[in-house]
């Protein structure tokens, strides 16, 4: 379902967490991945995806973000060499940034 950023709906559908409109949430229990589902050209706020993911699915090992029918972002979680820390490693779909590494909160 695509909700428009004009629709009032989207209004309706804000999570402080994400900083934008969540139309809906799927998981894949094979792959463990976890896809938000946002309203039409809207982005997330990457902690607030995490969190929001994880704290629904704490197996999630991939979260994936859709904006109305784009995908936008996808986070693995992985071990960064040489610091053998946990953290969310971040892919986009466009190509403004290739990749970058946030450690997010509470992984322990």
């Amino acid at each position: 379902m695509i909700i428009k950023c004009e629709d009032p709906t989207a209004d309706l559908l804000w999570n402080d967490d994400l900083q934008c409109s969540l139309v809906e949430t799927k998981y894949n229990h094979l792959t463990r991945c976890v896809t938000l589902v946002l309203v039409e050209r809207h982005c997330t706020d990457y902690l607030g995806a995490i969190k929001v993911a994880t704290k629904a699915f704490p197996d999630a090992v991939e979260i994936r973000t859709v904006s109305g029918d784009v995908p936008c972002t996808v986070y693995r979680l992985g071990v960064r060499s040489g610091l053998g820390a946990r953290a969310w490693f971040c892919d986009r779909y466009n190509d403004e940034v290739d990749s970058e590494w946030f450690v997010s909160l509470d992984l322990e």
